[in-house]
C-alpha cells in the first residue's frame, strides 16, 4: 500500500475530510485491514456498543464496518424521556424517513471502532443536530 493511501485513509479517520459512508475497494483491492490499521493509529479501538459509556451529553466518534464499506457516526445515550435512556451507534448516513441507516444497541455482537478520546458534547434532546 502506498504512504499516500495510508495518509487518506488516516485524514478520513481523523475526520480531516467529511465522514459517511466509505467504499475501501481501490482499484479492485480491499483496503478494509488498512483502514482498521488507520483507525488503530487515530485512536480508535475496536469495541461492542455494550462495552461503551458515554457520559450524558457526550458523544464519540464511531466506525461500522460491513464488509468493504465503513460507515461514521457517534456512540452516545439516546433519551427517550427524562428517566428512559440508552446507549447505541447511529450513523450519519439516514434512511427515507431520516432515522439512523445503522443503528447498533447494547445488544449487537457487531464491532464498532471508538475513539473514546474524541468525545464531543451535544443536545440530548436533539441527538441528530450537528451531524
Amino acid at each position: 500500500m502506498s504512504s499516500s493511501l495510508m495518509e487518506t485513509l488516516r485524514d478520513l479517520a481523523a475526520g480531516r475530510v467529511q465522514r459517511s459512508r466509505h467504499g475501501l475497494v481501490v482499484d479492485g483491492v480491499s483496503h478494509t485491514k488498512d483502514f482498521m490499521e488507520a483507525l488503530e493509529l487515530e485512536g480508535y479501538k475496536p469495541m461492542k456498543v455494550r462495552d461503551v459509556e458515554p457520559p450524558a451529553g457526550i458523544r464519540y466518534p464511531a466506525f461500522v464496518i460491513q464488509k468493504d464499506t465503513a460507515d461514521f457516526g457517534y456512540v452516545f445515550h439516546e433519551k427517550f424521556a427524562d428517566k428512559e435512556w440508552r446507549v447505541l451507534f447511529g450513523s450519519v448516513v439516514r434512511d427515507w424517513i431520516g432515522d439512523w441507516e445503522i443503528m447498533l444497541t447494547r445488544r449487537s455482537l457487531e464491532t464498532v471502532w471508538v475513539n473514546l478520546d474524541k468525545g464531543v458534547p451535544f443536545d440530548e434532546d436533539r441527538p441528530s443536530d450537528g451531524l
